[in-house]
């Protein structure tokens, strides 16, 4: 090898290898850095544009799939939010119902409540009434035996008094009348 690099001096091509060395190119170099080039080039191609090729094409279909994921997200967050709403919807309907028949057990126990609360009064007014009328006869009739008493006190004493018996007779008989009338007016009072 080492020969066709001496030749190559001692004898450049006539034509191509003058043109070059009027520029200052050595047409040997000029082959040898174009052999590097190419092999350069396919050692790039083959273990690196190759591998960032895959990888990029990796990328590429991650991207495409979490676009598709991120559509189906936003369908299912959709589909979601309209399930939520639904719900919401159905709860406050639920709450609503719950709230008027509350409303209506509310009144008609407040119903119920006043109708007892007034059979109650009704009640209490009669017993009053009855214990007023006990209480009247209790005092009537304490009432009539203290005018009975004094009656008979007074009679006693009025006997006890030389008195004709005309006298005695009439003053017992309107005594008599007396408690007698007032017996009547507590029974009619009474009715």
């Amino acid at each position: 090898m080492n020969n066709i690099f001496l030749l190559a001096q001692i004898a450049p091509p006539s034509g191509v290898g003058e043109s070059f060395s009027k520029f200052g190119v050595n047409i040997i170099d000029l082959i040898s850095q174009g052999i590097c080039f190419l092999i350069l080039a396919y050692v790039l191609n083959r273990f690196v544009f190759k591998v960032v090729m895959k990888i990029v094409d990796q990328r590429r279909k991650d991207a495409d799939e979490a676009s598709l994921n991120n559509d189906k997200i936003r369908k299912a967050l959709k589909e979601s939010e309209e399930a939520r709403s639904e719900i919401i919807r159905k709860a406050r309907e639920h709450a609503e119902k719950l709230i008027m028949e509350t409303k209506a057990d509310v009144d008609l126990l407040r119903e119920q409540e006043m109708i007892k609360t007034e059979k109650l009064a009704v009640q209490i007014l009669a017993k009053a009434r009855e214990e007023s009328l006990l209480h009247h006869e209790k005092l009537k009739s304490e009432l009539r035996n203290e005018i009975a008493e004094i009656i008979v006190n007074l009679t006693g004493i009025l006997t006890e008094k030389n008195l004709k018996n005309q006298d005695r007779e009439r003053l017992l008989d309107s005594a008599l009348n007396a408690v007698a009338a007032e017996i009547s007016a507590g029974k009619s009072g009474i009715s």
